[in-house]
């Protein structure tokens, strides 16, 4: 009969280290490692855009091309994680109804960089570059430089002005502008030859 007791102690003893242990399991908190981003080993590109739109303008019909495409000379741009993207370029000109060149300009981000921080000179792009019409006696493009992961929401917004003498001035859109990055306006001037030597363009 003692040993029978010894036996039941015995098991329920088991059964109770048993639950204590469940209880122990139950109460570890595992918390699975964190992957870093790494960035990728290639060089990406944007897509390339061109357009070409006919306007009317101080009582003439006007057409303007605006080509952005990727150049592989250009400094790298990169995003926030470290990805590496080739900058890209514009070439814009606008012609008069009898096929006679206006205005052209190559531009690249370094056109821009009165209105960029020092980081954005480093690693930002020339990211979009479009034709915004006219307004009075101007003829108005509006642009941006910033990262060029496309997901991303740092950006320097600009508008390009370009009057009926083919002087060009430059500011910052501050309708869009929400970063404050930079100052507010650079002139160029008209005679002002393009960075190509110095961009690799």
């Amino acid at each position: 009969m003692k040993a029978i007791h010894a036996l039941l102690a015995a098991g329920i003893i088991s059964l109770f280290a048993m639950g204590c242990e469940k209880k122990k399991e139950s109460s570890t908190i595992i918390i699975p490692r964190q992957t870093v981003a790494k960035p990728s080993d290639t060089i990406a590109w944007m897509q390339r855009s061109d357009t070409t739109i006919t306007f009317s303008w101080l009582h003439n019909n006007y057409r303007v091309h605006v080509l952005r495409e990727a150049v592989d000379s250009l400094p790298l741009a990169k995003d926030e994680i470290g990805n590496r993207y080739y900058d890209n370029a514009v070439h814009v000109s606008i012609t008069r109804n009898d096929g006679s060149t206006f205005f052209e300009r190559k531009l690249t981000k370094k056109s821009f960089a009165d209105l960029l921080t020092d980081e954005m000179k480093q690693t930002g792009a020339l990211l979009g570059f479009v034709f915004d019409g006219v307004e009075n006696d101007v003829v108005r493009f509006a642009g941006s430089v910033g990262s060029p992961d496309q997901q991303s929401d740092t950006y320097v917004p600009f508008l390009m002005l370009v009057d009926r003498d083919g002087h060009v001035s430059i500011k910052r859109d501050t309708d869009l502008d929400m970063h404050n990055q930079a100052a507010d306006t650079a002139t160029v001037d008209n005679d002002q030859q393009d960075d190509e030597q110095d961009d690799g363009v």
